[in-house]
């Protein structure tokens, strides 16, 4: 007689090692940039990140707008007591993105805002107004 003997897994071991990990994904987000007559516009998709997972800073020099998102997973996907569930994959936890842009001379640095809403950030460049100078007669001495 033969003996058998039933894994009762719902997945066999060797799915098991390939499904119970955390991924790692460094996200590519859909950008548009806008021009409009007084102001530039960056908007960013940002889907299922929260405001303190997005960051919006200048460099030092003032001639490039750094954009970074991250955003952890509040579980790590590990069984804990109490818990009777835990992931079988798990690939959605950690997302990362660095973005730089260099900004064209007519922004005004001062006024640049940041805004979040419906999974887009939306970065606003004003532009500076050009001084308007008047044509004049120039005379030689």
């Amino acid at each position: 007689m033969l003996m058998r003997t039933t894994n009762h897994n719902l997945f066999p071991d060797v799915f098991n090692a390939l499904f119970d990990t955390t991924c790692t994904a460094t996200v590519t987000p859909a950008i548009n940039i806008i021009e409009r007559e007084n102001e530039y516009t960056i908007e960013l998709a940002a889907a299922g990140m929260r405001r303190e997972d997005l960051h919006v800073s200048l460099d030092a020099s003032g001639d490039n707008l750094i954009v970074n998102l991250e955003h952890k997973s509040e579980s790590n996907g590990e069984k804990t007591e109490g818990n009777k569930e835990r992931y079988l994959r798990h690939e959605f936890g950690y997302t990362k993105f660095h973005r730089t842009f260099f900004l064209p001379d007519n922004v005004d640095r001062d006024a640049i805002t940041a805004g979040a809403h419906d999974g887009v950030l939306t970065i606003t460049l004003p532009k500076r107004v050009a001084p308007q100078h008047e044509a004049r007669v120039i005379e030689i001495a």
